[in-house]
């Protein structure tokens, strides 16, 4: 599966950076669950037209990270840092302030679009009601408008999928959906959180070529989850590698999946099945563990990974957390 933006390290185009000042900055985020640390420094920057894919093991913090933004975390989730989205500290609002900001400038697209819908409305009502709440348009305009969009990502027969029920519609179909609310609403920031998991390699390919669509045309900015490096190296723009709670390694998608620095990285892009790689030896460190966290399970560690943090450095124009990069 292949396409326009490449389908595995080898084989992506770089795109420029959009605009100097981001409408998204991540400062020194943090996520704590009681005593243990889930998330940890972790600095970012997004632009407007721009995709930052977010890539690393299942626990490695990925979607902790991106629902931080909207606050959709566990109620004993501690929150320190600054998430800075269009001049707004978006962790000093009151969850009042948030709801206007969610759906309206920031949409969501969970891994599984079965959960999305409430199975007793039909989809049209659910997809323009974020319209209808948060632009005060009628449910008639609300209606035409979704048709034209069902239409342009690829649903047949749009009117009938508006009046349908989610249990009528296809995996893909209901994605489909999904991503038309974001359409439909104009969002500044989607979040895509393994938005293709659940979805057959065919369409998984549809779904990924609309997003970058959506971001172009649209001019969004986009955070874009996922376990599978070359998902991420077809459709981003910036990478931004996550292991045990840190980002170990972030830069353009040339810089960073085409000259890795970090171990971890190169580890996982000779895991593919692309390199016919057959995984990463060993299990995640324990996050309380006072050296590098990659340390037990890094080739190329030395006695100070053991017992020191590595700095986060400059290094081949990239971000890299390593004290021995490659």
């Amino acid at each position: 599966m292949r396409g326009r933006w490449g389908r595995s390290p080898c084989g992506f185009k770089s795109r420029p950076r959009h605009q100097p000042h981001p409408i998204l900055k991540v400062e020194n985020l943090s996520i704590s669950i009681g005593e243990k640390k889930i998330v940890d420094s972790v600095n970012f920057s997004l632009s407007e037209s721009e995709v930052l894919g977010i890539v690393g093991e299942s626990g490695s913090g990925k979607t902790m990270t991106a629902m931080s933004i909207v606050r959709l975390l566990p109620q004993s989730a501690k929150v320190a840092g600054q998430i800075i989205f269009d001049g707004v500290n978006l962790l000093s609002l009151s969850e009042k302030q948030l709801q206007r900001i969610r759906g309206k400038d920031i949409f969501v697209i969970m891994q599984n679009p079965h959960s999305v819908f409430n199975p007793v409305f039909k989809v049209g009502y659910q997809v323009v009601e974020p319209l209808i709440i948060h632009r005060k348009e009628s449910f008639s305009s609300s209606i035409s408008k979704a048709e034209r969009v069902f239409a342009e990502v690829g649903i047949s027969d749009p009117k009938l999928r508006l009046n349908s029920y989610p249990h009528e519609l296809s995996g893909g179909m209901k994605q489909r959906a999904v991503i038309s609310i974001s359409i439909l609403s104009k969002v500044k920031l989607i979040i895509a959180d393994e938005p293709t998991t659940a979805l057959d390699p065919t369409v998984e390919a549809q779904i990924i070529k609309l997003l970058r669509t959506i971001v172009e045309k649209n001019r969004s900015a986009m955070i874009f989850i996922s376990h599978d490096i070359s998902l991420v190296a077809w459709i981003s723009d910036m990478v931004a590698v996550m292991y045990g709670g840190w980002i170990v390694e972030y830069g353009t998608v040339s810089d960073v999946l085409r000259t890795p620095s970090h171990p971890y990285t190169r580890a996982l892009i000779d895991a593919t099945p692309q390199r016919k790689g057959k995984g990463i030896p060993g299990s995640p460190q324990d996050i309380n563990w006072q050296g590098c966290r990659f340390a037990k399970r890094c080739p190329l560690a030395q006695n100070k990974c053991f017992s020191e943090v590595p700095p986060d450095n400059l290094y081949n124009s990239k971000i890299v957390k390593c004290f021995f990069p490659l």
